[in-house]
């Protein structure tokens, strides 16, 4: 048996249906309470406009549909990261900082090297990926967390 953290690790992120239901549903949240509060001030009533559009923009970012949507991942064992947007630009940096909630969500954020000072966040819920492909990715950031540079602090 070879060893699982030797190779690359090449991830494709699908479309999570996790993801565009929670999108929904925080949105439709929002939107009762503030048609309970409108009841005492009518005025309020103008803010949700802004919550549709914060619902528009929130299910592109779900469906991939954003230029800035991360749409694969190579990650060999020694060097750095290599990810591919929607736009189909290929870029090379680091991870800067990942966040694991068990089976159900792995957050990464990712620091280009050519932009400095440029983060790109990434949300994998577990049906974003197959389950083996989650499985890998949550070992490797156990067994190689991201290492924090001189100027990241």
């Amino acid at each position: 048996m070879s060893d699982a953290f030797a190779g690359t690790l090449h991830l494709v992120v699908r479309v999570s249906p996790t993801h565009r239901w929670l999108v929904v549903c925080e949105h439709l949240v929002g939107a009762v309470v503030l048609a309970l509060l409108a009841w005492h001030r009518p005025l309020l009533l103008g803010l949700l406009p802004l919550l549709a559009g914060s619902a528009r923009l929130g299910l592109r970012r779900a469906a991939l549909n954003t230029p800035t949507s991360l749409l694969r991942l190579r990650w060999p064992s020694e060097g750095e990261m290599r990810w591919q947007t929607a736009d189909g630009t290929w870029h090379d940096g680091r991870l800067a900082h990942a966040f694991v909630a068990g089976t159900w969500l792995v957050i990464l954020t990712l620091r280009d090297d050519a932009q400095r000072w440029r983060r790109t966040r990434c949300l994998l819920f577990g049906d974003a990926l197959t389950r083996q492909s989650h499985r890998q990715l949550r070992a490797r950031l156990t067994v190689m967390p991201p290492q924090q540079a001189p100027m990241d602090a």
